[in-house]
C-alpha cells in the first residue's frame, strides 16, 4: 500500500533551521577561499578520535570538507520535499501522514544543521591547527557529533511514538 502524500507547509521554525545550515554550509566554502593563501602548504586532513591532527596533506585538500558538506546537505535538503518515501516506523495512515511528516522532516532538518555544523567546525579548526592558532579539534568535539548525532533521532522516535 503507497503512502500518502501529503503537502507540508514549511513553518517558520523549519525555515530557519534550514537558513543556518545554509549560513553554515556557505561559512563552509568561504573558508578555504579566504585562508588559502596564508596557509602553509601541509594543512590536518584527518583526526584521531582524541581531536589532535594525525595526518597531512596539500592545502587542496581543504576542499573535501566543502564538497561533501554541500553534497551531503543538499541531498538532506531535498529529500525533505519526499517524506512519503522515507522508512518511516510508525504505520502511515491518511490521519496520521501530516503529523508523522512533519516530525521525520523536522528531524532530517536538524540531523542536517548537525552535520553542517560539524562540517563547518572540523574544517574551520583544521585551518586554525595549521595555522597554529589551536591543537586539533577539542576533547569535546567527539561528544558534541554523538550528541548532536543521536539527540534528534531519540527525540524524533520518543515523539512520533506517542503521536501515533
Amino acid at each position: 500500500m503507497a503512502k500518502p502524500k501529503v503537502k507540508l507547509e514549511v513553518s517558520v521554525l523549519d525555515r530557519f533551521i534550514d537558513a543556518i545550515g545554509i549560513g553554515l554550509i556557505l561559512f563552509l566554502i568561504l573558508m578555504p577561499i579566504i585562508y588559502g593563501p596564508e596557509l602553509p602548504d601541509q594543512v590536518p586532513t584527518h583526526f584521531n578520535a582524541s581531536g589532535e591532527a594525525d595526518a597531512y596533506g596539500d592545502k587542496s585538500s581543504l576542499w573535501t570538507m566543502p564538497i561533501v558538506g554541500f553534497l551531503t546537505f543538499a541531498l538532506l535538503f531535498v529529500m525533505n520535499f519526499f517524506p512519503h518515501t522515507f522508512n518511516i516506523p510508525i504505520k502511515i495512515t491518511e490521519e496520521n501522514a501530516e503529523v508523522q511528516y512533519r516530525l521525520v522532516t523536522r528531524m532530517i532538518r536538524t540531523l542536517n544543521l548537525a552535520i553542517a555544523g560539524m562540517f563547518a567546525y572540523i574544517s574551520w579548526a583544521g585551518i586554525q591547527t595549521a595555522l597554529g592558532n589551536m591543537n586539533g579539534l577539542g576533547q569535546w568535539f567527539l561528544p558534541a557529533v554523538m550528541i548532536g548525532s543521536f539527540l534528534p533521532i531519540v527525540i524524533y522516535f520518543v515523539v512520533a511514538s506517542s503521536a501515533k
